[in-house]
């Protein structure tokens, strides 16, 4: 590669060393080579730097920063973009893995369509051994030209159906940066990068390929816990409530930021927040009035005197 890059890489990482070997190589086989591959360490006390400095060696269009301290994630992934040089952006996750065609084809659709600022394309959920274990048939709805439809698409759409994946496709740096970078928009934080891929489609068009080119690895299961007293399982669902009435709210700030709504229009988009929210709490309402019910039953049932055989 001579000169800038045309793409800019970020890969933040925080001790990945467990798969970021594989990563790194997956970016590196890529058949674009016009970019750079941009690895912020936050101060990892793994073998991260002693993987990522190996790559290094072998290939100058890695660059290794590290942080001196924990900045957090976020900060982290900010960190990664300020580095950038390319005119396009992606962040990459050290543990997935990614078609030989990934960026050349996010690019190609990028320079075909002047007015959009994302691409992504058709995607599968991995293990640890990299195993398909799960796809998302619906990421194909969320294409649209006109502001109105492209938000509506991606605000009605559940967030289990994958749509938070679109943080990893490849953006127009100018665009990312207008959009604030991995900014959080919600007071509890959960659910912030939907909330950036949303502020980023108010700004433009998104593109997506057909062909399945991206493969996000799944963490690995927690270890079981016991399920708990019946309140602290109660407190558990209130805080995830207040997780998602802060995430709704985030987009009600990203819809009266965005530009070339109608008045009517930013009205619908509001309604749908509000009504996704509500939909969403009287279900868990419903699960947490079940769980009591049942937890009363069974202490009654307990109480009850026995009859003599």
């Amino acid at each position: 590669m001579s000169g800038e890059p045309i793409v800019s890489v970020g890969l933040p990482v925080r001790n990945g060393q467990r798969f970021l070997r594989q990563a790194l190589a997956s970016l590196l086989s890529q058949t674009f080579t016009e970019f750079e591959l941009i690895v912020s360490d936050n101060a990892s006390t793994d073998e991260t730097a002693e993987i990522v400095q190996e790559a290094a060696s072998s290939d100058p269009r890695v660059c290794y920063h590290r942080n001196g301290v924990d900045i957090g994630a976020a900060a982290n992934f900010n960190r990664a973009l300020q580095l950038a040089r390319g005119d396009l952006f992606m962040w990459a996750a050290g543990d997935d893995m990614w078609h030989p065609g990934f960026i050349g084809s996010m690019v190609s659709l990028l320079r075909e369509s002047p007015a959009a600022v994302l691409a992504f394309c058709d995607f599968d959920n991995i293990d640890a051994s990299g195993r398909p274990v799960r796809e998302y048939p619906h990421l194909v709805e969320l294409e649209a030209s006109d502001l109105f439809p492209r938000l509506t698409n991606y605000l009605g759409q559940p967030e289990a159906w994958g749509k938070a994946n679109l943080i990893y496709g490849l953006m127009r740096r100018q665009a990312i940066l207008e959009a604030g970078g991995l900014t959080t928009w919600s007071p509890h934080g959960w659910g912030q990068d939907m909330l950036v891929v949303f502020r980023l489609l108010s700004l433009g068009e998104l593109r997506l390929a057909r062909n399945r080119m991206f493969h996000k690895r799944l963490a690995p299961p927690p270890a079981p816990a016991g399920r708990g007293t019946l309140w602290s399982r109660l407190a558990k669902r209130r805080e995830s409530l207040r997780g998602w009435r802060g995430y709704f709210e985030g987009y009600q700030r990203l819809i009266d930021m965005a530009e070339g709504l109608t008045d009517s229009q930013r009205a619908a988009l509001r309604a749908l927040a509000r009504g996704r929210y509500v939909e969403i709490r009287r279900s868990d309402l419903a699960a947490l009035r079940q769980e009591a019910r049942r937890k009363i039953l069974r202490i009654v049932r307990g109480s009850a005197p026995r009859l003599a055989p």
